[in-house]
């Protein structure tokens, strides 16, 4: 995991995420004993806004105790399209008193309709242990390409 005591803040850049298979989900889950296992149940919410490159209009959604977080829906997997991509802010993942808080930016190309989506989202843990493993994965298949960095910021 990147979450060391070192830093209380944390950016995680996803850069070009492709899955496997055409139409998976991009999802997240936490874990607070190192990655053995991650938590499950009606542990995340989010709130997002999206919009697309064929102007659609301005969409939002949100979402109460679910299992896993979707950060982006249906990614298309084709050479014409964009990878999924983001900056995270995790806040105190470490910290021991309050659940957890992150926000992100980002963009990807949508399988469902050939087009390119920008989306904000604020995420939260309802779990106030310390946070310290992260997983990224699509929904079936694998990540078949891209990078996951991650970046402690100094207090």
């Amino acid at each position: 995991s990147c979450f060391t005591s070192t830093y209380d803040d944390y950016i995680v850049r996803l850069v070009d995420l492709v899955p496997s298979s055409t139409g998976a989900d991009l999802q997240f889950l936490a874990s607070t004993n190192g990655g053995s296992s991650y938590l499950a149940g009606s542990t995340y919410e989010q709130v997002t806004v999206n919009n697309s490159t064929s102007n659609a209009g301005l969409t939002s959604a949100g979402s109460v105790g679910t299992a896993v977080l979707t950060f982006f829906p249906n990614v298309d997997a084709g050479v014409e399209f964009v990878g999924a991509s983001a900056n995270i802010n995790f806040y105190n993942p470490l910290g021991t008193v309050l659940n957890k808080s992150f926000d992100w930016s980002g963009h990807f190309g949508l399988q469902a309709a050939p087009r390119k989506y920008f989306q904000q989202g604020t995420g939260f843990i309802d779990n106030s242990s310390a946070i310290n493993a992260i997983r990224f994965q699509f929904s079936s298949g694998n990540i078949a390409s891209g990078t996951i960095r991650c970046y402690g910021v100094a207090k």
